[in-house]
């Protein structure tokens, strides 16, 4: 009997041990970490969007009439054709995660962890719904005669906002707005009239008064921010770009200057930026940013404010960002055609595409005399119709002497 005791006692340590071992739950963590960092790859053929692994393997076929993911790397939205109604969630794996039905609206946004939609009835009525990608509970926003504004509406961060809901409630006198929860239980309140919202991320945002002013405020409504003369739509990696009467640079989610540089507003059209519009296009991805310092030439910086390479003449493409540490720009030419940049300002793949996005898990979709394709960051251009037919060599490569 004592022995079978002692027997049972030493196979309870050996699980117990096994379960509660710290070298294991490292490991189980950093396992979930690494397929946390999985992106989705989409490709373009033939008029329809498809999805591809990290080996080039089509895992969803070019049927789709749409697919956004601008605001996520691990998600896509998914339409199948044109005013079908029926708009789903994939992952990486080209898995249907969640699908809607008779959503009839242009107005949609996915993060990491939520799906915008709103839904239009008539005219006078909005319908406006927030799904939580896991376990996907939707989250139904009251929206009568209110104005909703950037939910969700991160142009690159790849971190979830704590206040995805932003609306202007038109009928209250004076007009009341606010940031919400997805659940509505939490609001910050604006301490000031306000026409306008911006995205809170990271604990604050930008807010335009009634009277065209810029402001930032912080998750209490503290403004920590003002007198702007201009400035970015929302933060990024916490930093936000501003641009004073006197200086410029980029300020934390306190308000402080984390780094000085110049900005030029002169790029944009104008010595002194017109009320009421946040314009300063330059966001933080992958710890770099993009600045224009006069109306031809761009810094590049780290998060540290370290200039990386300056006086460069490539003009990025329009909403693009540092990804795989690669940049889309184009060459002010006559050709107007678009490469990719490295942090350092040299010309990686050359500017030979005539249209160009950015990079998402190795591969950036592209256009090469007129024919849809795929181009990894060593510069090698597989056409789309190679690789719905399984050819998994590339076309060429932009190294080559003689291009095709």
């Amino acid at each position: 009997m004592c022995k079978r005791l002692i027997l049972v006692f030493l196979i309870f340590m050996v699980l117990f041990s096994l379960v509660s071992c710290p070298g294991r739950s490292q490991y189980q963590v950093r396992v979930e970490e690494d397929s946390s960092k999985n992106e989705v790859i989409p490709f373009h053929y033939k008029d329809s969007y498809g999805l591809i692994d990290s080996s080039r393997n089509v895992i969803v076929a070019p049927d789709s009439y749409m697919m956004i993911s601008d605001n996520c790397r691990q998600y896509v939205l998914q339409e199948t054709s044109l005013g079908s109604g029926d708009l789903s969630i994939l992952d990486a794996t080209g898995k249907k995660l969640w699908t809607a039905s008779a959503w009839t609206s242009d107005l949609v946004w996915i993060s990491q962890k939520f799906l915008f939609m709103a839904t239009y009835d008539d005219y006078n009525k909005k319908t406006y719904e927030m799904v939580e990608v896991s376990p996907f509970a939707i989250h139904s926003i009251p929206t009568v005669s209110r104005f909703i504004e950037n939910m969700v509406c991160t142009k690159f961060t790849q971190d979830d906002v704590e206040f995805p809901i932003a609306f202007i409630d038109w009928n209250q006198n004076p007009c009341k707005a606010a940031y919400y929860t997805a659940d509505m239980e939490r609001e910050v309140s604006v301490p000031f009239p306000t026409i306008h919202l911006m995205p809170m991320v990271d604990g604050a945002a930008v807010v335009v008064t009634d009277d065209f002013n810029l402001k930032v405020i912080d998750s209490n409504g503290n403004v920590i921010a003002e007198d702007i003369w201009d400035c970015g739509w929302n933060f990024t990696e916490g930093l936000l770009p501003v641009k004073f009467r006197d200086r410029s640079g980029f300020i934390n989610n306190r308000g402080d200057f984390v780094f000085e540089c110049p900005i030029s507003l002169d790029y944009y059209g104008y010595a002194q930026s017109p009320k009421g519009t946040p314009n300063l296009d330059c966001s933080f991805c992958e710890g770099l940013v993009y600045v224009p310092v006069s109306t031809t030439e761009w810094n590049v910086y780290d998060r540290e404010g370290n200039c990386l390479a300056e006086g460069l003449g490539f003009v990025p493409r329009r909403g693009s960002a540092f990804r795989d540490g690669l940049l889309c720009v184009y060459d002010k030419d006559e050709r107007h055609k678009y490469g990719y940049m490295d942090k350092y300002g040299k010309l990686k793949i050359p500017c030979i595409f005539i249209d160009a996005n950015d990079f998402r898990g190795g591969y950036a979709m592209v256009v090469y005399n007129g024919k849809d394709a795929l181009v990894d960051t060593e510069g090698n251009v597989f056409y789309s119709e190679d690789i719905v037919a399984g050819n998994k060599a590339p076309a060429f490569s932009v190294n080559d002497f003689n291009l095709p």
